[in-house]
């Protein structure tokens, strides 16, 4: 029994998501019936129960006939690229937790794409996280128009015209991602290195039992957790920059997605540990001298700088020149 389009019983029960009609359809129908497909799309009932998100239904299909996770529509899709397209992440979660249904994160349709390809075009980063990250896809899969889903990624965030779209290669990805660990990871260690040096040369120095002299101010005791803080997060930082290169290297295995998120986390630890940084020589300044001197020596810094844009917008470059060399006029403004 089926409609004039092909759609059996089982398809409107796995339409419903109605787990008791969708059983009794199962121990009282043929196996045939589970394999049936419609003659608009060529969705099979499992097809139907994914794209609707009815993961308990396809767990009970796939107990009874195994093999249909194996059908394919018109398009060449099977159920984990339905369930992608329409970003239900209950179901892609179970090929996910599935041993036997783990081949089919990597299957290709039609067009050559993948179910990771699908969620990227649906905008379903969530899905796209668990396959990359549990399911350990293969990232760099290409489809019929020769593009990954990190190429496809790139072309929806950057708007372009078509004809100046240039897909990434691996090659040009990697040796990007390596130049600015590179500097990353360079930066990372300066900074961590003043901060160490911070921490060993207090300001105010020490007295002869070898405790700092400024131990009892409010101002020194933010400049000790700041410079803490500022050598943790550029450690981390560092540390991110070497787990973002192990990453990017072994893309080809399917853990490409690290090395973006490690860089995303290098680069906000680098962020914390900078301004940590400045705001502990900024305390440290505020322990030392009284806050006023603190408030003038920072303003001067301030005014040197607009001073010195003042003096090359005027042609003068000699750097023995000083703010007290400077008209009255040139000190007021």
């Amino acid at each position: 029994m089926s409609t004039k389009n092909g759609s059996s019983p089982l398809h409107f029960a796995s339409f419903d998501g109605d787990r008791t009609i969708v059983q009794a359809i199962l121990h009282a129908a043929p196996p045939r019936t589970v394999y049936r497909k419609d003659s608009t799309a060529g969705l099979s009932a499992l097809h139907v129960a994914a794209r609707m998100g009815h993961h308990g239904v396809v767990e009970d299909m796939l107990r009874v006939c195994p093999d249909a996770a194996e059908l394919r529509d018109k398009d060449g899709r099977t159920f984990v690229h339905a369930a992608a397209t329409a970003k239900e992440s209950n179901v892609v979660r179970l090929a996910i937790e599935s041993p036997t249904l783990r081949g089919l994160l990597d299957a290709q349709d039609g067009r050559g794409n993948t179910p990771l390809h699908l969620a990227v075009e649906a905008g379903a980063p969530d899905i796209a996280e668990a396959m990359l990250r549990k399911g350990k896809v293969r990232a760099d899969v290409l489809n019929n128009e020769g593009h990954t889903a990190f190429d496809l990624i790139a072309r929806s965030t950057s708007p372009q015209r078509h004809d100046h779209l240039t897909p990434w290669s691996d090659s040009s990805t990697v040796e990007k991602i390596e130049k600015t660990s590179d500097s990353l990871a360079v930066l990372a260690v300066l900074v961590a290195s003043a901060a160490f040096a911070a921490g060993f040369n207090m300001p105010g120095g020490y007295d002869d039992a070898g405790e700092a002299n400024l131990a009892g101010k409010v101002a020194f005791k933010f400049f000790l957790f700041l410079d803490t803080v500022a050598v943790a997060t550029s450690v981390a930082a560092a540390t991110s920059v070497a787990a973002a290169i192990l990453f990017v290297y072994g893309k080809a295995s399917g853990s490409g997605a690290g090395s973006w998120s490690s860089f995303a986390w290098a680069v906000q630890c680098m962020c914390v540990s900078l301004f940590c940084l400045l705001l502990a020589f900024y305390a440290a300044l505020f322990s030392a001298v009284t806050s006023r001197d603190a408030v003038r020596y920072g303003y001067l810094v301030v005014l040197d700088r607009d001073v010195d844009w003042d003096l090359a917008a005027a042609g003068v470059h000699d750097p023995e020149v000083s703010l007290a060399a400077l008209p009255l006029e040139a000190k007021k403004a």
